[in-house]
Formats: structure tokens, C-alpha cells, sequence
């Protein structure tokens, strides 16, 4: 005859390592998710085994749910804020999905950059061009022309950069391909970074993934290999964003000296890029900070 004592003394074991009883709403959620329950215990054990005991001492679905999304950010990568905070009514949001954060740079997030960047972000924006509107102009407003993202740009630079040191900027601003043949071997490349992040073509899943592309139906499902190429593609946006960051820093020490570095180095490698001894030529014109 099949062993039919095995459930029992799995929900034995459970309640027995619980330090708080299981409060109605977790009863109910068990009985009325009763799969998706089964599917986060699986989950639980399969991703951090060590915190069982801390997660199913919780009274409630939301409680549960949030310890573990903790524990899993802390050790792999990062979940939705509302996830591990609880504000969740049971377990199924969690288990049919894996709820990443996104990082990819979305329309509405290239418009804001304008009005609420740091400084170096709004300078590596204007020198490039807009992804979603590349032959829009910039330096001035033109009356009767709808104002967009560059001259917006513009604007928010006025405030603390000199007219004669915007003006310098290609009109329009430099395309993906431009900053690749100009600065990828250059003590510049954070430049080639960001351009790939605001054109969404990095390769990694976190910086090229918007939350509209997300809920398209793009969001990974539970399984070791994506966990784990997950957790390799977040350390590798964490990277790229501390390049962009850092060098956002370096910009933002004296913005009219720095960027008017960048800039004599685009007006400089832009005749030579194409050439057969192009690198060697943009390293040879690469300024010391």
C-alpha cells in the first residue's frame, strides 16, 4: 500500500518549527491556494534553504512571502519592493513569476532626465542622440516647433554650463555607432556604456528591459539556470551602472573643464575613428584628467 503519512508529517514538521500559530487568512490562503502553496515551499527550499524556518514561523501569506523575498534579494537579486514588503494577499503573484526589477531606461524615464538627473547623466544625455526621436534638434527652441527631450536638455544645462561649450555638441547628437567608433577604447567608454543603456542594447536582461516590456509578458519564471544567469546579468548591470556613475562623478567636479575634454576629444577622434589605426589615434588624443 502507498505510504499515505508522508503529507501529515510534512505539515507536522512545518507547524512544529513554527513560532507563532498560523493565522486564519494563511489557513485559508493554503486551502484556497493549496498549489501555489505547495509550489512556494518547493521554491523556498530550493533557493534559501537555510532561512525555512525563519520564513514558515511567519503567521500570514504577506509575512511569508515578504521573508522571503528578502532572504532571496539578499543572496541572488533584487525583487520588487512590494513583494518583500508583504503587500501581497497569497502566493500566487510570487510563484507564477519571478517579480524582477527592471532597470531598462523607458521613454517616459529619457524625458525626465531633464528635470531630475544629476548633472553628469544630463550631460552624457544632451552629447547623445535622443533614441526615440533621433533628428530632433537641440541647441535652441525654434518657435513653432513642439519643444522635445534635447531642447529640454539644453535648458537644464544653461543653468550651470557655458552657451559656447553646448554649442560644441554635434548637432542632434552622436549616434550609438558614432560613440562606439569614437570612445570604445578610450579612458571614456562609460560614454559607450550609457549610450547602450539609453538605447537599451547592453545585452543584459536588468538595463535593457523597461517595465512596459516587462508586462508584455517577459518576466522569467522560477528555475535554477535562470536564477543563476539572473543573478550574473544584475553584478554585471551593478558594474556598468557604477562605470556610468563614477564617471558622472568625475564629470560633475568641474562640468566646463571635464566635458570640454570629452568634447575636444569628439572633435578629434570623429576625423580618425574610421580609420585603420583609429584606436591608437583616439588614445593618442585621450586627455589626462
Amino acid at each position: 500500500m502507498p505510504d499515505n503519512t508522508q503529507p501529515l508529517l510534512e505539515l507536522g514538521r512545518l507547524l512544529l518549527c513554527l513560532a507563532a500559530p498560523p493565522s486564519i487568512t494563511d489557513l485559508i490562503s493554503q486551502l484556497d491556494e493549496a498549489e501555489e502553496y505547495e509550489q512556494f515551499i518547493s521554491i523556498v527550499k530550493q533557493f534559501v534553504p537555510e532561512e525555512v524556518n525563519n520564513i514558515f514561523a511567519r503567521s500570514s501569506p504577506g509575512e511569508k512571502v515578504g521573508a522571503f523575498a528578502q532572504a532571496f534579494s539578499n543572496r541572488y537579486f533584487q525583487l520588487e519592493d512590494r513583494f518583500i514588503e508583504g503587500d501581497v494577499e497569497g502566493y500566487r503573484d510570487l510563484v507564477s513569476v519571478i517579480p524582477v526589477i527592471v532597470l531598462g531606461m523607458s521613454f517616459d524615464d529619457y524625458h525626465e532626465i531633464a528635470h531630475d538627473s544629476r548633472q553628469g547623466i544630463q550631460l552624457l544625455a544632451y552629447l547623445l542622440a535622443d533614441p526615440y526621436e533621433p533628428d530632433e534638434p537641440c541647441h535652441a527652441y525654434i518657435p513653432g516647433v513642439e519643444r522635445g527631450a534635447r531642447v529640454a536638455l539644453y535648458d537644464a544645462l544653461r543653468l550651470f554650463m557655458s552657451q559656447d561649450v553646448l554649442e560644441r555638441v554635434p548637432e542632434g547628437g552622436l549616434s550609438d555607432d558614432d560613440v562606439q567608433l569614437i570612445f570604445a577604447k578610450s579612458r571614456f567608454k562609460p560614454v559607450v556604456l550609457f549610450s547602450q543603456m539609453i538605447n537599451c542594447c547592453t545585452g543584459n536582461f536588468f538595463l535593457d528591459t523597461d517595465y512596459e516590456l516587462l508586462c508584455q509578458g517577459d518576466y522569467p519564471e522560477w528555475n535554477a539556470e535562470t536564477v543563476e544567469e539572473l543573478t550574473r546579468q544584475w553584478l554585471e548591470a551593478e558594474r556598468i551602472q557604477n562605470e556610468v556613475y563614477t564617471f558622472c562623478e568625475w564629470l560633475e567636479k568641474d562640468p566646463v573643464k571635464h566635458f570640454g575634454e570629452v568634447l575636444y576629444f569628439v572633435e578629434r577622434g570623429r576625423y580618425v575613428a574610421k580609420g585603420p589605426d583609429a584606436s591608437g589615434v583616439q588614445l593618442e588624443f585621450a586627455l589626462e584628467p
